[in-house]
């Protein structure tokens, strides 16, 4: 290891890639480089505090060790010639590491783009002193920006016709829905609208009106032909009085029904049926026959040129809309000074890359940075890459300059693609750096044992599976430090059928049975019992030398589904630690949901539904006999009902008692004074302080930035979309529970994989064929092929992803991975985690 040395590190899961990171730190401030000439760039904040606090305890450790240890860990930095001389500056480094005014930058890309901005804010094209939206923050802006669209004539006049038509067409998918679509994609959209500068904004949608009329006028069936039909068998009639009941409406109708006509003649996937007529009628009147496959021929042919239309009309509706909420948004943002993150990296990078001051900028970053180092550089976008290059582009221009370059990362734990990131772009900057760039790879695993590992080789290793997850040439083959074998162990998995035709309402009581809500508490009661199992009796533990504490099991889902919320009631109710979820959709959690219908209460007290809602909830538990009680054979409101109740005085009397002096005022009260985070605590466990503390939060920022309005804050509540994400790395001695992407990173002696049968699903409505070409086709049944073939390549590389998301989640264990979860109706597909790991496993 020398200072002027660059390094493209490529390590396998397990093999020390922070440590190696942390040394090369070390070695450079021991190598008398100051702290201030050292960037490091992390993925995540948490990456950032886990590597500050590492390197202190590091050089603490290195500041009060012996002579002989300190040696030993001097030679593991790379120091050949070990002097009296570094002795003793790795003694004193401690502390003039910690009294440096010159402090070392270890901080996410967005940090650094943020203070590279506020560092250069008139040449970013910014006013001094700009602020960064919060997410809270950046939905309340999106509201706005609509609100200002819908309400502006000058946007009337603009998007009338295309808001309309996108509307009409999209009916469940709310237009809110369509705000976050566009929002979601705006990074890629303000490339699409830069490599699309002369769209017409302006162009009329195609007349479908006239077209559906002139295809319905043309029509070769007459009534005899309908007439004859009605000879035939049931599915005869049906059919032709389907299009006879289509051609006896008026015109205008007709026209909008037009899909039932298609109906008569195609497939609800638009495939033209196989049989017309039965065999009696194709007997009795075979022109009738021949007549209906021309006509079918017509409907088909007209079908794909109406679903082409459609997605045309859909596509240049969705670009208007898009172009006008941005163009209003971005409008707020320079009005109030303001950022988003997306903002961060496309300014930084056209800051370096295309200003005119983009020489002089990077000649100032010259002057501070002499050393960068990027961990997990597998999941860097390729606009995050442009950045780092154009910070690092002098390090290889003069190979006696001393400056370097140190990445690290793995493309077999790319799992960020939603972000921009994908392997490809590791593997390519690989063979684009200079040959003085040493090259090192990493495959010794300081965490798993041996058959784990083996495991890991099995699947990886197949060469279909190979390609897609990495896309490289060479052998996967992790070596073994560990001196035990580790286990793999495989649960037969739950198996529930479709749900039962329930022949009418089924009361609330019996609604369970109709859900997939026992074999979820089935499986959840199972992982529970092992746990108790392991902690009763305890099991010993290889890789730490005791016996198994909560803290040593990590289980993990690909998605945060409704079983872990099972699991975590059925784990909380044994009084078996646990952390709760890791991330959670605020608004959506159940005491905030319960807190929004007690405000709905408060605002109309004849509300019988919320009501309804409160009583049922945790915080006054009525039971459904009580609820019937007090719902059945009444002419007055349920709250009325209430006041007249003996029994249930105390209900009335809390609900009575409770102020809307102010939002701050009534959610504290509720919350702090009345007992509710008590009530939840004992329902939910430890997750709900997260959850009400952000709340609170939440609820003190609206206070202070928008009016004093309870309506007003419900309507911001059911329009957003804000997640909080809770950092389990730090607990100890609980089981944590958490997504395969929130575990990277983080190891755990056993780790339990329960969603493991599921394939990824990508529910995107916007479709990029190209980078400068998307389609909006709104339906899957406006789909043309080449939509579908873009569908089919972007689920191959959705399957990609999944694949490094199951090295990732294998790799998490160091001694034992218990592999199980659903399955309907006994089919798993031969794709799915469960299939890959249960045939590999066998193959041994």
């Amino acid at each position: 290891m020398k200072v002027g040395v660059s390094n493209f590190v490529s390590a396998s899961a397990g093999t020390g890639k922070t440590k190696i990171l942390i040394d090369r730190i070390i070695y450079l401030l021991l190598s008398n480089v100051k702290p201030s000439k050292i960037l490091c760039l992390t993925f995540t904040k948490a990456a950032s505090a886990e590597i500050k606090a590492r390197i202190n305890q590091k050089l603490a450790c290195l500041c009060l060790c012996e002579d002989k240890v300190l040696f030993e860990e001097l030679k593991q930095f790379g120091f050949g010639n070990i002097t009296i001389e570094l002795q003793e500056k790795a003694r004193r480094l401690f502390t003039e590491f910690i009294d440096s005014s010159e402090s070392l930058k270890v901080q996410t890309i967005h940090a650094f783009c943020q203070e590279l901005l506020s560092k250069f804010p008139l040449e970013s094209g910014l006013n001094l002193g700009f602020k960064l939206l919060d997410e809270r923050e950046m939905i309340s802006q999106i509201e706005e920006s609509k609100h200002i669209m819908f309400s502006s004539k000058e946007y009337q006049v603009k998007i009338k016709e295309y808001l309309f038509y996108i509307s009409w067409h999209l009916k469940e998918y709310s237009f809110n829905e369509l705000l976050k679509e566009i929002i979601n994609n705006r990074e890629k959209l303000d490339d699409y609208f830069k490599l699309n500068p002369d769209l017409n904004l302006e162009k009329n949608l195609i007349d479908e009106d006239t077209k559906i009329t002139n295809f319905i006028d043309a029509s070769i069936l007459t009534n005899k032909d309908l007439n004859n039909m009605l000879c035939g068998t049931k599915s005869d009639l049906v059919r032709a009085n389907k299009i006879k009941n289509f051609l006896a409406n008026s015109s205008k109708l007709r026209v909008m029904l037009i899909e039932d006509y298609f109906e008569c003649f195609l497939t609800q996937s638009g495939i033209p049926v196989k049989s017309l007529l039965t065999k009696k009628l194709q007997q009795d009147f075979p022109d009738l026959d021949a007549k209906l496959m021309a006509e079918q021929a017509r409907v088909y042919s007209f079908y794909k040129e109406y679903c082409d239309i459609k997605t045309k009309n859909l596509t240049q509706s969705f670009i208007v809309l898009s172009l006008y909420i941005r163009e209003i948004y971005t409008k707020l943002k320079q009005e109030r000074n303001v950022l988003d993150y997306d903002d961060l990296i496309s300014l930084a990078s056209n800051l370096l890359e295309n200003s005119e001051f983009a020489d002089w900028i990077r000649y100032k970053l010259d002057g501070g940075i002499d050393h960068i180092l990027v961990d997990e550089a597998q999941d860097n976008s390729s606009k995050q890459w442009l950045i780092i290059n154009k910070i690092s582009e002098d390090f290889f221009q003069d190979l006696e300059n001393l400056k370097s370059l140190f990445i690290v990362g793995d493309a077999k734990q790319s799992i960020f693609r939603f972000q921009g990131a994908e392997p490809r772009i590791f593997n390519e900057l690989d063979m684009m750096l200079p040959e003085e760039v040493e090259r090192i790879k990493l495959n010794k695993s300081y965490r798993s044992g041996s058959k784990i590992l083996k495991l890991v080789d099995n699947i990886f290793n197949k060469t279909h599976i190979k390609s897609l997850v990495c896309n490289i040439e060479t052998i996967i083959k992790h070596e073994v430090s560990k001196d035990f074998e580790g286990d793999v162990e495989i649960w037969p998995l739950e198996i529930f059928e479709n749900k039962r035709e329930s022949s009418g309402w089924v009361l609330p009581r019996n609604y369970l049975a109709e859900d997939n809500y026992i074999e979820e508490n089935i499986l959840a009661e199972k992982i529970a019992d092992q746990i108790e199992t392991w902690l009763n009796e305890k099991i010993y533990l290889h890789s730490k030398k005791r016996v198994i504490l909560p803290g040593d099991i990590l289980i993990l889902s690909r998605r945060r589904n409704s079983f872990i919320f099972e699991l975590i009631r059925v784990l909380h109710e044994r009084s078996i630690p646990t952390t709760g979820i890791d991330r959670l959709k605020l608004f959506e959690h159940p005491a905030i949901l319960d807190l929004l219908s007690l405000s709905k209460f408060i605002l109309c007290p004849a509300d019988d539904l919320n009501l309804a809602i409160i009583l049922k909830s945790p915080i006054f538990n009525l039971t459904e006999d009580q609820m019937m009680s007090l719902c059945s054979n009444r002419d007055v409101t349920l709250w009325e009902i209430l006041q007249n109740n003996f029994e249930y005085k105390n209900v009335y009397e809390f609900l009575v008692s409770i102020k809307c002096f102010s939002i701050r005022e009534l959610f504290f009260e509720l919350i702090e004074n009345k007992g509710i985070r008590q009530i939840y605590l004992n329902h939910f466990g430890v997750e709900i302080n997260d959850v009400f503390d952000s709340f609170l939060d939440i609820v003190e920022k609206f206070e202070n930035e928008e009016m004093d309005s309870l309506q007003k804050f419900i309507n911001f509540i059911e329009n957003s979309n804000i997640e909080i994400q809770r950092d389990l790395s730090s607990e100890t001695n609980k089981v944590r529970i958490m997504t395969v992407h929130a575990a990277k990173g983080l190891q755990a002696p056993i780790v339990i994989l329960t969603d493991t049968t599921t394939l990824p699903f990508n529910d995107d409505k916007i479709i990029w064929l190209k980078e400068n070409e998307l389609m909006f086709p709104g339906k899957a049944k406006y789909y043309s092929e080449s939509i579908i073939r873009a569908k089919e390549s972007n689920f191959a590389a959705e399957y990609a992803e999944y694949l490094r998301l199951l090295y990732v989640a294998l790799t998490r264990a160091e001694e034992k991975i218990i592999v199980t979860g659903f399955c309907k109706n006994d089919f798993v597909s031969e794709k799915s985690w469960y299939s890959i790991i249960n045939s590999n496993t066998l193959e041994e």
